[in-house]
């Protein structure tokens, strides 16, 4: 690791830069003057000093100008940015242009917009804001397309998560991408405008990526491939239904249809084959550069410009510069240039599963693979080919398994023949994406490759399904913390380094580490069992909660069972709980009791006063059919604290707020704050 920090100058330049980042996002730092004014005085202070006359001491002052830079500049960027969006409290007519295609359901049509003007009081304001938008599911709204204008009446509403427990955090990664409203629309609420579209670049890229869409269905395949060729070569998930992904999970084949480094390099690979002929000249090198970034970042942007694409298109280009200029290649190097490149344009992403798990899959294969690859020699070429396959896998999977359960709380047993099976298919499916992509001019051609390609996808479709069906095949329900997972890699750190350099130091640390590892999974176990806990979660429609007694759990839910199972899987998967099928909660319960003798809690939802003698109770949660006299109730109940469910008006709750002014008792409003966790 040494070695690798000290031939590598942009990764211990990243170091401190990622550490500045994480420090500010963590303490969510607010922005400030005074860290620009700081970058800029260590910029000068750096300069000046560069130029004096070589020692050894001015060396070590740089550095350390170097590492305060850029932990600077992390902090800077991992700051808190004050955002323009602005909050609308009533409806207003808007100018919108969609951003991609509608995506049509049942009973509505989901459209990805912009925010381009807005007009209030008798002023048109311009905006540039995201919008995603839910229609009323008409044939106009269908058939609208990328780019078109329409103008809309509605109160957009700022995106906010509802903070219950394990739920996505989908208000930052709605922000990552632009995106701070959403709002419904219904069918006499908007009109189709006649405003002429403005060359837009990635506008065009999503039109040529429909086409190619259309392309593929001509071409003969069916919903299922199509769905899975087109995530694949053009990084389009949107037709993927729930079981074809968890087939893929359940097969660790994930990976492979999140377009990356795989997909580009074949691209790539293509362009080189293209090129040999006039690899030599010197003109042929600067043609081949050229045409090398132009499709590698042309085919980044046609599939979106996720994480893993542009990371590989970044490092992809880097090589080629380095290859045009006749340096040698430094991978880690330009590994370290894509995280910067993409953390400085976009910090919000290092949380981005994608991007966390494209950048350890290529450090685990630089690092360990050349190692592993060690382990067995053969000497004919298909089985040498089939164990580097094999060395691939191991080296990806081992660096991204504490990440991947923590995050999915499941491992998949048959990722190594996964691998072997369907890397190799995904390679050749790439190939015929780009003889489909050539053939478009010649349609004879084009359509055996379309059902060669069907075939091929539905094979891969066929084993993620059968490994699905599998019970064995997929661990779920691991739980791992933080801690864990840090020591997790602390161990596949260690155990790596005594792989390289035996030594019995190496061995002994591990083992330590391992037991570290041992004792806090047996202290989080213990914990596991131990709580017992009361959440109510914040749902608008209903009352829905649940109560934990160590691993068992019991439901109330006045509401549909399919939408309590959103809100609770998280907390269930998590943890491993199971159902506790001898105290099943009554789903049209009004008063329900929960804790112990030193903190109980009481759910009261009826218009019916308690018994004449006062009941003490440390929490009293309330809903929709709670008394309106709250006065009259907290003369029956004696509580600390009272919670106030997301059922609740806003109305009502104002007048319960009102009532109980004077007597100084808590509410805590579960719609603004999030879910309520109760614990004894």
């Amino acid at each position: 690791m040494l070695l690798i920090l000290k031939n590598n100058p942009i990764i211990r330049l990243l170091i401190p830069f990622l550490a500045g980042l994480i420090s500010a996002m963590s303490i969510k730092l607010a922005p400030s003057s005074h860290i620009d004014y700081l970058i800029w005085v260590l910029v000068a202070a750096y300069i000046i000093i560069s130029t004096r006359k070589y020692s050894h001491i001015r060396n070590r002052v740089c550095d350390l100008l170097l590492i305060a830079l850029f932990f600077s500049l992390g902090v800077d960027k991992g700051s808190l940015k004050e955002l323009d969006v602005a909050t609308f409290s009533k409806p207003v007519v808007m100018l919108l242009q969609l951003t991609d295609y509608p995506d049509s359901t049942a009973n509505s049509v989901k459209l990805q917009t912009t925010m381009v003007q807005t007009y209030g009081d008798s002023v048109w304001k311009n905006r540039n804001a995201g919008a995603t938008i839910y229609m009323e599911n008409t044939k106009e709204a269908a058939e609208l397309e990328v780019g078109e204008y329409i103008y809309a009446y509605a109160k957009p509403d700022i995106i906010e998560n509802k903070n219950n427990p394990g739920e996505f955090d989908f208000k930052s990664w709605a922000a990552t991408n632009g995106v701070y409203y959403q709002f419904y629309l219904s069918a006499d609420k908007w009109e189709k405008t006649t405003q002429r579209q403005s060359f837009q670049l990635i506008i065009e890229l999503k039109k040529l990526r429909r086409k190619l869409f259309d392309y593929y269905r001509g071409s003969g395949m069916s919903s299922s491939e199509l769905a899975v060729f087109s995530a694949l070569t053009l990084g389009d998930k949107s037709m993927l239904d729930h079981d074809l992904r968890q087939g893929y999970a359940s097969a660790g084949l994930m990976h492979i249809l999140a377009v990356s480094g795989l997909h580009v390099g074949i691209i790539y690979v293509i362009v080189l084959y293209l090129f040999k002929p006039v690899a030599s000249t010197k003109w042929g090198k600067r043609l081949r550069f050229i045409v090398s970034i132009c499709i590698l970042w042309g085919y980044a942007m046609l599939t979106g410009l996720s994480p893993s694409v542009t990371r590989a298109a970044t490092m992809f280009s880097v090589f080629v510069a380095g290859d045009l200029a006749g340096r040698k290649y430094a991978v880690y190097n330009s590994m370290a240039l894509a995280a910067f490149l993409l953390l400085f344009h976009t910090p919000e992403i290092i949380t981005n599963v994608g991007f966390q798990m494209s950048f350890l899959a290529v450090f685990g294969i630089v690092t360990f693979f050349p190692h592993i690859k060690r382990w067995l020699y053969f000497k004919h070429g298909f089985l040498r080919k089939g164990w580097e396959l094999i060395a691939v896998s191991l080296a990806a999977q081992a660096i991204t398994t504490p990440l991947a359960l923590s995050y999915f709380n499941q491992f998949p047993l048959l990722f190594l023949l996964s691998n072997i099976l369907m890397v190799p298919l995904a390679t050749g499916l790439m190939y015929l994406f780009v003889a489909m992509v050539l053939a478009i001019p010649f349609p004879a051609i084009a359509t055996p490759i379309g059902i060669l390609a069907n075939w091929l996808t539905y094979g891969m479709n066929y084993f993620a399904n059968w490994v699905n069906n599998l019970d064995w095949a997929t661990v779920r329900g691991i739980h791992l913390t933080l801690s864990q997972m840090l020591l997790l890699y602390a161990i596949l750190f260690l155990m790596g380094l005594w792989g390289v350099r035996t030594s019995y130091k190496n061995l002994k640390l591990s083992f330590y580490a391992l037991l570290l590892f041992a004792l806090v999974t047996g202290i989080n176990q213990y914990q596991i069992a131990n709580t017992n806990s009361l959440t109510v979660f914040n749902t608008d429609r209903h009352a829905l909660f649940m109560q934990r007694a160590g691993k068992k759990y019991t439901i109330y839910n006045s509401g549909d069972k399919q939408d309590a199972r959103w809100y609770t899987k998280p907390i269930i998967t998590t943890f491993g709980l199971e159902k506790n099928n001898k105290d099943s909660l009554p789903q049209s319960a009004s008063i329900l009791w929960f804790g112990n003798s030193q903190k109980r809690g009481i759910f009261y939802n009826t218009e019916t006063m308690p018994p004449k003698n006062p009941l003490s109770y440390h929490w009293l949660i309330l809903s929709e059919k709670s008394p309106y006299n709250l006065k009259k109730l907290l003369s029956k109940i004696n509580t600390q604290t009272i919670i106030v469910d997301a059922t609740v008006s806003r109305f009502k709750l104002q007048k319960w707020r009102e009532q109980i002014a004077p007597l100084n008792i808590h509410i805590y409003d579960i719609q603004k704050r999030g879910a309520f966790i109760a614990k004894w």
